[in-house]
């Protein structure tokens, strides 16, 4: 792994992350914030980090403006401003097989995973 290669996204969207043939569709929702669309090779080694924010302001605003309405439902979604968000960062080594995680011990993120820890 690298150190300090995280965050490149001064050098252009298009340039980090992609290859020759992977594009980023920077139109469509959903996927216009996508940071890696490479095709992986064996060796690779990436951080996968899914996860998700409340932004209060940002919810507010988007609401009064119906932006995306056809993808959000604002009620529900109004129950989680508080929230704040999380992440999970996983690093994995791309395989001939498949993957592999590194690092000594997962923490536990599916439903079933996390019960059985309380």
């Amino acid at each position: 792994m690298g150190m300090d290669v995280h965050d490149m996204e001064g050098l252009g969207q298009t340039y980090v992350g992609f290859d020759d043939e992977v594009r980023p569709n920077l139109e469509q929702f959903g996927t216009n914030c996508l940071r890696m669309g490479r095709r992986l090779q064996e060796g690779f080694v990436i951080t996968d980090e899914p996860g998700i924010y409340f932004i209060p302001a940002l919810i507010d605003e988007w609401r009064a403006k119906r932006h995306c309405a056809e993808f959000i439902n604002f009620d529900l979604l109004e129950t989680y401003k508080d929230f704040g968000g999380i992440r999970i960062e996983d690093d994995i080594l791309i395989t001939k097989q498949g993957c592999r995680f590194l690092g000594e011990k997962r923490i536990p993120y599916h439903i079933d995973e996390i019960e059985k820890t309380n």
